[in-house]
């Protein structure tokens, strides 16, 4: 990066403590020691790539137009870029020095010789195929042969240079003038040019052709204008056979002389209209409402019931689906709840997925509260939480998640503040809002579910999008207000409840949101039929035989029932208690394959006598007792199903209580499992960039001097490494710091890892892992760079 160290070399103090300014990542870690070590941090992948993060989308469309250029100057830019969406085509020149001046405070783009642009040659990595056209001439070319390199100026009419570069130069310019181009390719044979420029356009007859003949002539087509195109530069043969690519100036050319880049300058605006606020309030309202209630319902069944966990780890569809029905929500809505519960640490995944040690103490909490943190939750996670398929369109397990996901929180954040720009009272159709965020963050995974944005779909659940307008709620989220989210969830959702009323038909209502007490009471012995602000449930000898079964006692059950109730329960649902407990456990259920008791001999007889029990095989062996060849599980299910009420007990006689709430291993969201404990990171000391610009400035323009016995042992092992990467690393090593590696493995595969606490063992460094939140080992040798890292 020589002509970017001598034109940083050239910046006074003032000039490069801007520069620093924007690029504060270059100053991370251990600081360059002079222009040339600062020039290699600048030009690195890492850097240029973390500086592009904060980049509108004219910023890449210009860029993918510069990459193209096989000489590129301001003016041939200016050319090849639309005009069209400038709001004043006049001011085109002026919009793009706009777009160039950001690129230049960044060091992105700086002044090259001859009046070019240049720029660091990452940028084809990070943006490899830029407008669609292939890769540019100098790129190429740059593996042709000097002797090749002059037959192909020749061919094109030009004299030969000295040197190969000089030649490479000389046939980069001729490819780079689109007119020369198009009447070469004029001249060439018919069959040739018509290839040509089907395949800058993206097709071509090999491709297309059918038949055995059909792909022989095709086949013979695309020979020969391999080598007529060949020999002048203007296609170049990529792989051994006819496989090949045509130079990016080529195909620009090929394109059309009316052929411009598109360009939009000018941020889209949505278009709103007005909407009644009144109706956004009580859409917002009802959200929260029902999102409260349901992660409560959900949470509250899994205490009660955990469900089986996969063996890879999360839930799996199967059991989405049942908790779906049970609970009667729709999939992403329970994808939702579970995503987030399990993110603030509420559930515990393993062999079984059950509530975690913390969920009694949440549950606890007022229903704001408890609504507050899921919705912090979910504005800051790394994710998109309704996101059912996965990268390989394969169903996506709840909480199980190979990776973080900054782009999707970058679009639900900039979807939600491209909301909050609109005027008060006002709504837009949500494809206007994406593509201002699109816009303003061209980076966003943005995931659809079912044709829609999944971040508006969670918007609307979690009450912060309702009727296309951004809520009360919302714009408290957006500017980060605790206390104004926490008053207007308050506000839709008021205390918990922590009385019901119980009517003469069986029925329980509790207005607004139950407490924790209430739940649990009414759901040991009842079933619930609605949810919403108010919430309905049912008795049924069913239901009062379940709390039986899990071992509540007559006299408690209706002493529980009745510290709840606003009033004396009534008649019917006592009647339905006691006569409940009178038949419950009249027969008992021992294993023997299987053994029934009856309390009387007329009982006996019966069970000896009712067909609707064939399946048990049933012997009357005593007047009470009687053996059945099924198991002791299966016999009591067949005798409910037959109207009996049976309690099983095991060999001693014991009564065993079915449905009792077990324990469940829960395991923290993101547990530590490694031989050391996390370590605590020191918040990096502020640095002033005037004066880290003067002292770089006045440092060493050297690039391989060794200062610690860390680099020297880190340069002897790390062989892809580059000093200011060494130096990079071994500041971490000595002061306990954290860095970012882009690590290759020995199955091949390619990882960015964040990593501190490092230890270096010979050619070996064993560090904290924080994607893997455990301690790791990686050789040096296959480091293939590292950067800052930013860490909270």
């Amino acid at each position: 990066m020589t002509s970017l160290q001598s034109w940083l070399s050239a910046l006074d103090t003032d000039d490069l403590a801007v520069t620093l300014g924007h690029r504060p990542d270059a100053l991370g870690g251990v600081e360059p020691r002079g222009p040339a070590e600062l020039a290699q941090r600048l030009a690195g992948g890492f850097s240029v790539a973390d500086t592009l993060r904060q980049a509108h989308a004219p910023v890449f469309e210009l860029l993918e137009a510069l990459l193209v250029l096989g000489v590129p100057r301001r003016g041939a830019l200016v050319d090849l870029l639309d005009d069209q969406h400038t709001g004043d085509p006049a001011e085109h020149g002026q919009q793009v020095d706009r777009v160039l001046g950001w690129l230049r405070a960044r060091v992105i783009v700086w002044p090259g010789s001859a009046d070019t642009l240049a720029y660091p040659p990452v940028l084809h990595e990070l943006i490899p195929n830029p407008l669609g056209l292939g890769t540019p001439a100098g790129r190429l070319l740059g593996g042709v042969s000097a002797a090749d390199l002059n037959a192909m100026l020749v061919k094109l009419g030009l004299p030969r240079q000295k040197t190969k570069q000089a030649t490479l130069d000389a046939v980069v310019a001729a490819l780079a003038d689109g007119d020369q181009v198009r009447a070469l390719v004029t001249a060439a044979p018919g069959a040739v040019a018509e290839e040509l420029t089907q395949m800058a356009l993206g097709a071509s007859a090999e491709g297309s052709a059918t038949g055995r003949d059909a792909r022989q002539t095709a086949w013979e087509r695309r020979r020969r204008a391999v080598q007529w195109a060949g020999e002048r530069g203007l296609l170049q043969q990529i792989y051994w056979g006819s496989h090949a690519e045509l130079p990016a100036e080529v195909a620009r050319a090929l394109r059309g002389p009316d052929y411009r880049a598109p360009f939009h300058p000018v941020a889209p605006t949505p278009h709103p209209h007005a909407v009644d606020p009144t109706a956004v309030a009580r859409e917002s309202a009802g959200a929260v409402t029902a999102f409260a209630d349901r992660s409560v319902s959900v949470l509250d069944l899994l205490a009660r019931s955990p469900v089986k966990g996969l063996k890879s780890g999360g839930v799996g569809a199967r059991e989405l689906t049942r908790l779906a029905k049970q609970t009667g929500a729709t999939e992403p809505q329970l994808r939702l709840v579970l995503e987030l519960t399990y993110e603030v640490g509420l559930l515990g995944l393993g062999a079984q997925v059950g509530v975690s040690d913390g969920f009694a103490d949440w549950r606890s909490e007022e229903p704001a509260i408890r609504f507050a943190e899921l919705l912090w939750s979910w504005w800051r996670m790394a994710g998109t939480p309704t996101q059912s398929r996965d990268e390989d369109d394969k169903p996506r397990p709840v909480g199980h998640r190979p990776g973080l996901c900054p782009a999707c929180l970058t679009a639900r954040q900039g979807l939600l503040g491209a909301a909050a720009e609109l005027p008060p009272d006002t709504a837009a159709d949500p494809a206007d809002l994406v593509q201002a965020m699109l816009w303003t963050r061209p980076l966003a995974h943005l995931v659809t579910e079912a044709g829609e944005p999944a971040a508006v779909v969670e918007a609307e659940q979690m009450g912060v999008l309702a009727h296309g307008s951004l809520t009360e709620l919302g714009r408290a989220l957006v500017a980060g207000d605790v206390d104004a989210v926490g008053r207007l969830a308050a506000d839709a959702l008021p205390a918990a409840t922590d009385r019901a009323t119980f009517g003469s038909d069986l029925t329980v209502l509790v207005a607004g949101q139950p407490s924790a007490r209430v739940s649990a009471t009414l759901d040991a012995a009842a079933d619930r039929e609605s949810r919403g602000p108010a919430t309905v449930w049912r008795f049924s000898p069913a239901s009062v035989r379940r709390a039986l079964d899990e071992g509540a006692r007559p006299d408690a059950l209706l002493a529980d029932l009745q510290a709840v109730a606003t009033a004396e329960l009534p008649q019917p649902l006592r009647y339905l208690v006691n006569d409940v407990a009178r038949r419950h456990g009249s027969v008992r259920v021992r294993e023997a394959q299987t053994v029934l008791l009856a309390d009387d001999e007329a009982l006996g007889a019966q069970l000896a006598a009712d067909r609707s029990l064939h399946s048990l095989d049933l012997r009357l062996v005593a007047p009470t007792v009687l053996l059945g060849g099924r198991d002791a599980i299966a016999a009591a299910a067949t005798l409910r199903k037959a109207g009996y009420l049976p309690v099983r007990e095991d060999e001693a006689g014991v009564r065993v209580l079915e449905g009792a709430q077990q324990p469940v291993p829960a395991s923290a969201p993101h547990r530590v499992v490694g031989s050391r404990t996390r370590p605590v990171q020191r918040a990096a000391e502020p640095v002033d960039p005037a004066a880290a610009a003067a002292r770089i400035l006045a440092g060493d323009t050297a690039d391989d001097v060794i200062t610690s016995q860390s680099e020297a042992l880190i340069a002897g092992h790390a062989r892809r490494l580059g000093l200011p990467d060494v130096r990079l690393l071994a500041h971490a090593v000595d002061t306990d710091g954290a860095v970012t590696i882009d690590y290759v493995a020995a199955t091949g595969g390619r990882t960015l890892r964040t990593v501190s606490d490092i230890q270096l063992f010979g050619g070996q460094i064993i560090a904290w892992c924080h994607l893997r939140t455990d301690e790791r080992q990686f050789a040096l040798d296959r480091i293939q760079s590292v950067s800052p890292a930013a860490l909270p």
